[in-house]
């Protein structure tokens, strides 16, 4: 995950849609934190790359080279 511009977002809670049985057992089985993963999914928060990597969502933050 780029360090100096990325995030990952959940739009759809934006968009109010209904999330798939399919995709709340993907979520589970990526982001392994029932906090993060009820920010993301419940609260639409913005996880930025720093946090993403301390959270184990992504494996590392680094710079574009």
């Amino acid at each position: 995950m780029r360090r100096d511009r990325s995030f990952l977002y959940m739009s759809e809670v934006d968009l109010a849609m209904t999330l798939s049985d399919y995709f709340a057992a993907l979520m589970r089985s990526k982001i392994g934190g029932s906090a993060p993963r009820r920010d993301m999914l419940l609260r639409g928060m913005k996880v930025e790359e720093e946090k993403a990597a301390r959270i184990g969502i992504v494996d590392s933050a680094a710079y574009d080279s």
